[in-house]
């Protein structure tokens, strides 16, 4: 099959390949533009572009106008698709992958790109103790902990249960000894469920990741373990 337009403008810089940009409003009420930035969102062509800025000159309010507007513009629809929990897998959805230097660029793309969708469409790939708070609210852990899946939810609390029971031996090693099986098998369940919704989480919801460079191979590995055989 023929390489994605991005992929060969990448190979082939010099040559202009085509990008596949929608033409839709420019919302400036929820996010200001300059002249210059609205020019630069509005005349987006080939598949590989470069957008030039010095610090503070308002590249991550651009990016999330080149999201909303030229790219994902159906994350505008209150009524975005919304998947059963079972259909677990990668669907053919079109996502964007926005990575940056540091990771205080990826918690000012998040701060915009946050309200941006009634559906959670965003995941921020990253180190909870690096990134800041509203990309730590979009990590994979923390999409798990609030995903309203009942047999997630039951799985967390059988699990919780059986580390209360252990940790209530209190050094007694006859009690945990005892306590022990039960919390390695309800672990070991809450595993599983993770991994099932994670699966739901990064194949069909999630059309924006938003990561660090140095982060993007960590994403690489999310998206092996749970779509690749053999990974």
């Amino acid at each position: 099959s023929e390489p994605p337009n991005v992929l060969t403008s990448i190979l082939n810089p010099k040559d202009e390949v085509e990008g596949n940009y929608g033409v839709n409003s420019i919302r400036t009420e929820l996010q200001p533009v300059n002249d210059s930035q609205f020019e630069v969102i509005g005349s987006l062509e080939c598949a590989l572009e470069k957008i030039q800025g010095p610090p503070g000159t308002g590249k991550s309010t651009t990016i999330f106008h080149i999201i909303d507007a030229r790219i994902l513009p159906e994350l505008r629809e209150a009524s975005f698709r919304t998947r059963h929990v079972e259909q677990a897998g990668p669907m053919d959805v079109r996502r964007v992958l926005v990575t940056c230097s540091r990771n205080v660029a990826v918690e000012s793309i998040a701060q915009k790109l946050a309200g941006l969708s009634k559906q959670e469409t965003m995941l921020v790939i990253g180190r909870e103790e690096r990134v800041g708070d509203t990309a730590r609210s979009h990590l994979l852990e923390a999409r798990l902990e609030r995903y309203p899946d009942r047999a997630l939810q039951d799985a967390r609390m059988r699990y919780e249960r059986a580390d209360e029971r252990w940790e209530r031996a209190n050094g007694d090693k006859a009690k945990e000894a005892a306590a022990m099986p039960e919390k390695i098998e309800t672990y070991e369940a809450l595993r599983i469920e993770e991994k099932r919704v994670s699966k739901v989480i990064l194949g069909q919801q999630t059309q924006v990741f938003l990561c660090t460079i140095a982060s993007s191979s960590r994403l690489i590995g999310f998206w092996g373990k749970f779509f690749c055989e053999g990974w």
